[in-house]
């Protein structure tokens, strides 16, 4: 099954402030079914200027409800260099396949 990931872009952010945390729910096809993540590793990854990683893995990403597909990134301090940058979200099932589920960009002002 092949998955064409959904796209966002996040409101510009100015560097040295607080980004609010921010709750996600992933769903597939129209019909918004909730993408189970029970047993996923989910990784944010920010390239732009500089790389930065958000994930399960290291506190930025929280699973919130497993079941019904929900999960949040974390409030953070935004200390990356000012720039566009591209991300996707990647999610690894317990199997350990990898899908891109969320792509998109955030402006740092």
């Amino acid at each position: 099954m092949s998955v064409i990931p959904g796209s966002f872009d996040f409101k510009p952010h100015r560097t040295g402030t607080t980004s609010s945390e921010l709750n996600i729910q992933v769903t597939k096809n129209q019909d918004k079914v909730p993408i189970p993540l029970t047993g996923y590793i989910i990784e944010a990854v920010f390239t732009g200027p500089s790389k930065q990683t958000l994930s399960t893995a290291n506190g930025g990403i929280v699973i919130t409800n497993a079941a019904n597909g929900e999960f949040k990134m974390t409030e953070q301090m935004i200390t990356w260099q000012k720039g566009l940058y591209r991300f996707e979200f990647f999610f690894q099932t317990p199997q350990g396949k990898r899908n891109i589920y969320i792509i998109g960009q955030r402006l740092i002002t």
